[in-house]
């Protein structure tokens, strides 16, 4: 039985993925768990996204 080739194994192009129809329907019809959207209402640094992060998920578990 043969082996999935792993991501590291698989190359391809940029140019070969915007021309393939397919990927664009597999992402498209894909299976997903969920669709987040996000607004930025103010620039954050990474360090304060980090903490922003923290204090709502903190907020929802309590």
């Amino acid at each position: 039985m043969a082996q999935s080739p792993s991501v590291s194994e698989v190359r391809v192009e940029d140019h070969e993925l915007n021309e393939s129809i397919e990927f664009f329907r597999d992402i498209v019809t894909g299976p997903s768990e969920k669709f987040a959207r996000l607004n930025l209402l103010q620039p954050l640094t990474g360090q304060e996204f980090s903490k922003k992060v923290a204090e709502n998920c903190t907020a929802y578990l309590k």
